[in-house]
């Protein structure tokens, strides 16, 4: 059998065993570049944000067409996934224009919305694929890449604001010395998650003698933005027995202190927390000068 025979059979049964395998794909590629058709590029531009208790990226999406042709790009889709390749979220959407002029642009906008949760990973990954037809050559030509690497230790710094405590306290003392302290601790949630306070703790003590109430808080959970009052009241017992110092009619300063962790339900982020009040007594049974 004459060698160029052979040499056609093996052409042909590749081209079959192509077929079947699906690996026609690259065989497009190589006509594209023949006809000195290049790949459009696709250009990301996202903005990450945590907005009403959720992770919010949005932004756009451009493929741009420098070739000499007009292009059809075909439906987009994303796919997010962690640093582990674990698949978070994927979703899918149209260009902004169905055709894409020779050099010229079209985009697509894209808003995901993913879960706090996600914060404890340490980053996400955006995976594009589409497919653009090439209408001068009757060819399409998939389009797959990474799209943006999201590193999530920024997003999550956004999150640890200045807290903004008021604090309110009141002492009552009876002639016999019987106190009780009315304590009133405003927490403004400054953040777009939602937080808990947990591990929330109430004392009341004096340096030199050390606690003398102590009161446990519930878990108390914060809307993005909310602004809660704890409120309740303490009995401090005799004051002349706990805080009487051995100068007569003279304490030891009262010191109110609230402590805990406000963290994001369900990932490993928090932030611990301390606001501390004095309170000073001044007994007299003369009248203060100046008044």
């Amino acid at each position: 059998m004459p060698v160029k025979n052979i040499l056609k059979k093996s052409v042909l049964w590749s081209l079959c065993f192509l077929s079947v395998t699906g690996c026609v794909a690259p065989l497009k590629y190589v006509i594209a570049r023949k006809a000195r058709a290049g790949i459009p590029q696709v250009v990301a531009y996202l903005q990450p944000a945590v907005e009403n208790d959720r992770i919010q990226i949005s932004g756009k999406i451009v493929l741009q067409n420098m070739q000499d042709f007009d292009l059809k790009p075909g439906r987009v889709f994303i796919e997010v996934r962690d640093e582990n390749g674990r698949l978070l979220d994927k979703t899918d959407f149209d260009w902004q224009a169905r055709d894409a002029a020779h050099k010229q642009e079209t985009q697509a906008f894209l808003d995901i919305s993913l879960p706090l949760t996600i914060l404890s990973r340490k980053q996400i990954v955006l995976f594009l694929s589409t497919e653009v037809f090439y209408e001068a050559l009757g060819v399409t030509l998939p389009i797959k890449s990474k799209l943006a690497v999201l590193d999530l230790a920024m997003l999550k710094k956004t999150i640890v604001r200045p807290l903004d405590v008021a604090v309110h306290t009141r002492i009552y003392c009876d002639i016999s010395g019987n106190t009780s302290a009315d304590f009133v601790f405003d927490i403004a949630n400054p953040t777009g998650a939602g937080l808990v306070l947990r591990e929330g703790l109430v004392k009341i003590y004096t340096r030199e003698k050390g606690d003398i109430a102590r009161m446990a808080v519930p878990p108390i959970v914060f809307k993005p933005g909310e602004k809660k009052h704890i409120q309740d009241k303490m009995d401090l017992g005799n004051i002349f027995k706990t805080v009487m110092t051995q100068k007569i009619l003279s304490v030891y300063p009262l010191r109110i202190k609230m402590s805990g962790e406000l963290a994001i339900p369900g990932t490993d982020i928090f932030m611990p927390f301390s606001i501390e009040a004095v309170q000073e007594f001044d007994f007299s049974l003369l009248p203060r000068k100046g008044r």
